[in-house]
């Protein structure tokens, strides 16, 4: 079973590099009983891919595979709607019935 998560305003607090514990709880109990698989799918441009894996690292978030916004430096809604709508499209397609679900504070996003 695959999980799917934002981060910026998913597993931080909205508006915030603050953790959302209690989320980030339940993923760690999800992969521990569970074994579920975590994939990271975030609108933050492929060059802040250090400072987001360190992000993740210190507050103890696991994930399986990380994917970056790569389709412009600029991260404005618009690039960030289109990366995670064909992200998520090409997961579904990749790992079919194996996704249980997607989280992510962006309704557009989720409907994507």
């Amino acid at each position: 079973m695959i999980e799917i998560y934002d981060i910026d305003g998913t597993l931080t607090l909205p508006d915030s590099e603050e953790p959302r514990v209690a989320l980030i709880e339940y993923i760690r109990d999800d992969v521990k009983n569970e074994g579920t698989k975590i994939f990271i799918v975030t609108g933050r441009a492929v060059k802040r891919r250090a400072e987001t894996e360190k992000w993740l690292d210190d507050n103890g978030v696991p994930y399986d595979a990380i994917f970056l916004q790569d389709f412009s430096e600029d991260s404005n809604p618009a690039v960030i709607e289109a990366f995670k709508a064909y992200k998520y499209s090409k997961l579904l397609e990749q790992y079919p019935g194996e996704i249980a679900y997607l989280v992510d504070d962006d309704a557009d996003a989720r409907d994507a």
